[in-house]
């Protein structure tokens, strides 16, 4: 089963490595479905999470599905670098509504996602 795993991470590398190459050439359509094979070979892939939420956010303008990848990345890989990024994301989404009223202000809530 580990094996399967570790080839699944290596595909799943690669397909991200040309999804992303396809974005710089402007081949969106290309990218995308290179992202959903990515994500469906290792759905818990850090590098994979945070890329495929990148690409859902500036080129579909699907902020609910990125955001639902960088929920991911902030929940299983704390250790990840980007995922320090997200986690300040939410922090100031958690302050913007506890300055506007619409979340309690405790300090679980500043610590949690």
């Amino acid at each position: 089963m580990l094996l399967f795993s570790i080839a699944n991470d290596l595909e799943a590398q690669g397909s991200l490595n040309a999804a992303l190459e396809m974005k710089k050439q402007g081949k969106m359509d290309k990218a995308l479905r290179l992202f959903e094979h990515a994500y469906v070979l290792s759905p818990l892939h850090p590098d994979v999470l945070n890329h495929y939420g990148e690409f859902m956010e500036d080129t579909q303008k699907d902020i609910i599905t990125a955001d639902q990848f960088y929920f991911q990345v902030s929940s299983f890989h704390l250790h990840n670098i980007r995922c320090k990024k997200c986690m300040s994301f939410y922090l100031l989404i958690d302050h913007d509504l506890m300055l506007r009223g619409l979340y309690p202000v405790t300090t679980s809530s500043l610590l949690s996602p």
